[in-house]
């Protein structure tokens, strides 16, 4: 069985393509124009036991710039890491969800 599971929902196919990828592939998808592409992927990581994943820039046939866009585990939104992230959002968030579960654990021992 399949570890991993791509599609391409929206194109000018009247078909929805599909590939499968497993923990020793990993998988990775590009999604081009004239003007660069776009490259994501997954893999796994027997170091930490988890998937991850990174979205990066790339040239296309000579156009287009190379950056890593993000990267982190899958799943854990506090692990994003990259040049679009805002870490004083993620940070804030991360401190406004603990309360949350530090209320939670209170309101459950009353």
């Amino acid at each position: 069985m399949s570890d991993l599971y791509a599609r391409i929902p929206t194109s000018a196919r009247k078909t929805v393509p599909t590939a499968r990828g497993f923990k020793s592939t990993g998988i990775e998808a590009e999604v081009c124009s004239w003007e660069g592409k776009v490259v994501s992927n997954i893999w796994w990581n027997d170091d930490d036991g988890k998937f991850w994943f990174n979205v990066r820039m790339a040239a296309h046939h000579g156009t287009g710039d190379s950056q890593l866009i993000c990267e982190g585990i899958v799943g854990d939104r506090f692990s994003l890491m990259g040049a679009c992230i805002d870490e004083d959002r993620i940070k804030s968030s991360e401190v406004a969800f603990l309360e949350r579960e530090r209320v939670r654990e209170i309101n459950k021992a009353a």
